[in-house]
């Protein structure tokens, strides 16, 4: 309970502050976030943990399932290492609804996660779903501020091809 109230509670902030008054976002704007979110995927599923950090802001925090949460630091960084030497990802994440204001996006997404083991064995095959929030930096670039996703228990299917 007390880790829902926390998402819901980190949810609302970044909700809070999204200024009335900022400006309408563009279609430039929208495109620069899905091109960001591009170079994201990439980077997990070609295992460049340099990319794929250049994405995410200073202050990152990432909530996966099943785990604590975890900042862009040398915890995250381990994280990611830990995954690449046991799996290689790869999936389908699309994005379900965009949301833009000011210098803040929510993309909620729902896919396919793959997760191969690098040791043989079965692939790990598992729906998932998530939110990522993205900001907008003070130089214009998009990045990752915090990422949350979860499975869909149901969906989890080990070793089918």
């Amino acid at each position: 309970m007390r880790n829902g109230f926390a998402v819901l509670l980190g949810v609302s902030l970044v909700l809070g502050a999204f200024n009335a008054d900022a400006r309408e976002p563009s279609e430039k704007d929208r495109r620069a976030v899905l091109e960001a979110r591009a170079r994201l995927i990439h980077a997990m599923e070609s295992d460049d943990l340099e990319a794929l950090f250049a994405v995410l802001t200073a202050d990152h925090v990432t909530m996966p399932p099943d785990g604590p949460s975890m900042s862009n630091s040398k915890e995250l960084r381990a994280w990611h290492e830990q995954r690449i030497s046991a799996y290689a990802i790869s999936g389908n994440w699309a994005s379900e609804d965009l949301q833009l204001q000011g210098d803040w996006a929510i993309d909620s997404w729902r896919g396919l996660t793959i997760l191969t083991p690098r040791g043989g064995g079965g692939r790990i095959e598992m729906m998932t779903k998530g939110v990522w929030f993205w900001r907008r930096g003070p130089e214009g670039t998009w990045k990752l501020a915090r990422s949350i996703w979860n499975g869909d228990s149901q969906g989890a299917r080990a070793g089918q091809r």
